[in-house]
């Protein structure tokens, strides 16, 4: 992992996800994700702080995306305490590697810099639907704000139901897209509603799929405020297999947007700083 300062040239959102824990994390000296994306075979640096952006990877981070086995050590120059992790995605599938070092001197303490880093690791895997999902831009549209009540509400939903795989809301606020998504845990901030998400809005009724691979399964449903109006929709996903119950799931997803809508006071509320 290199340690020399270089920025990212544009924002997409693995860089969002690694400027967050920058943000949440001033101990951290380095960052870098590193993954092969879609259309390449090159695995490269695609977001960091204070590292090579587009470097290709070394044997030892190809190494840890093999084996999942993390690669941990005290640099040459004795100064950074390295950790090198596999990155997951919110089904736990291997999207590349995430290196973190931190300032080191000699004493500090090894194990809670490997537990720091994995904590970094596991919060950014529950945001990352597949490896694609890295690569999108970010945000769709900057005129939808970050840090909402939306996105707490998503959040407070996420902790409480750690089975759930992705939450994403699409509410009614003043942009040029028709009901953006506001807030989820795979980005996509600003990203208009797509024809299923308006046919669930219009007509209030709730849209059951699993998706093209048959391993998750969503549960889109209208949103509505404090007052029973409806304000949007919010998709709810699941993990699956054959044999599970599907209806179950749909009716825990209608309790998640339940609470949610009893703390929306209006759609332009969801937009609101989080407090």
């Amino acid at each position: 992992m290199c340690a020399q300062a270089t920025q990212a040239p544009k924002k997409i959102y693995a860089q969002e996800l690694v400027d967050r824990v920058v943000a949440a994390h001033p101990d951290v000296a380095v960052i870098e994700i590193h993954a092969t994306p879609p259309k390449t075979t090159e695995n490269v640096v695609i977001a960091t702080y204070n590292g090579h952006l587009g470097e290709k990877a070394d044997p030892e981070d190809l190494d840890v995306i093999k084996t999942g086995n993390a690669s941990v050590g005290v640099d040459k120059a004795g100064d950074r305490y390295e950790v090198n992790l596999p990155l997951f995605d919110v089904a736990h599938r291997t999207v590349g590697s995430i290196g973190v070092a931190f300032k080191y001197k000699a004493g500090d303490d090894k194990a809670a810099f490997d537990q720091e880093a994995t904590n970094i690791r596991d919060h950014m895997s529950r945001r990352i639907s597949h490896v694609a999902n890295l690569g999108e831009k970010a945000p769709f549209d900057a005129a939808v704000p970050a840090d909402t009540l939306a996105q707490k509400l998503v959040d407070e939903a996420l902790d409480a139901n750690k089975d759930v795989l992705i939450i994403a809301v699409h509410a009614a606020v003043p942009t040029k897209a028709e009901y953006p998504i506001v807030a989820s845990n795979i980005g996509r901030i600003g990203k208009p509603a797509d024809e299923d998400d308006m046919g669930v809005i219009k007509s209030g009724k709730p849209k059951l799929e699993l998706n093209e691979s048959g391993d998750r399964f969503e549960s889109l449903g209208v949103l509505h405020d404090a007052h029973g109006k409806v304000i949007g929709a919010a998709g709810v996903v699941f993990a699956y297999k054959k044999g599970d119950d599907r209806q179950a799931m749909h009716q825990r997803a209608e309790k998640m947007r339940a609470v949610m809508a009893a703390r929306i006071a209006s759609a332009d509320a969801l937009v609101q700083p989080a407090h």
